[in-house]
């Protein structure tokens, strides 16, 4: 198996854990199994507590997933929308399913979760810098020249090999 297939079963692999991530969770919002499991396991002075928690943690753990999905930045930002949509729709929902009910407060835990999960994950939410740029730039040409290929990939790292030359020479 070749490198870049490699890559491409990381990056379908990824999107597939958020799929099934945010599946899950909104199997879990809108169903009363969780709310039952929580009433039989937990004393009821954890219950709401326990469900806040689990809110924020939730919501963090998806934004650090939509951080790590292998799509542009601006593609990013929007699916941060859809999570954001989803924390409101979720909610909505959940005022027609038994033992649930629709909450305002709900709905800035999990905001509150998806900025926790931006904090978590900064670097992946903003543009990269020029040096990890070709950095990233560097290492697809020494991919390609790994796996023996010539032609625009080859001239492309001569490129970026000048680039971070001209890089390391510049005054600091």
């Amino acid at each position: 198996m070749s490198r870049s297939a490699a890559l491409w079963s990381l990056a379908d692999l990824r999107w597939l854990l958020w799929a099934l991530y945010l599946l899950c969770w909104s199997a879990a919002l809108l169903t009363p199994q969780p709310v039952r499991a929580a009433d039989a396991l937990l004393p009821e002075q954890a219950l709401f507590s326990s469900f806040k928690v689990v809110h924020v943690s939730a919501y963090a753990g998806l934004a650090i997933l939509t951080g790590w999905l292998p799509v542009r930045l601006r593609q990013r930002w929007l699916l941060l929308l859809v999570v954001s949509a989803h924390a409101f729709g979720t909610e909505f929902f959940q005022q027609f399913v038994p033992e649930r009910y629709a909450s305002w407060e709900d709905v800035g835990l999990d905001h509150l979760g998806i900025a926790l999960g931006l904090a978590l994950s900064w670097r992946w939410w903003r543009p990269p810098t020029p040096l990890e740029r070709l950095r990233r730039e560097m290492a697809v040409g020494l991919a390609e020249l790994d796996q023996g290929e010539t032609g625009p990939g080859e001239l492309a790292f001569e490129e970026t090999r000048r680039k971070k030359h001209r890089f390391d020479q510049a005054p600091q």
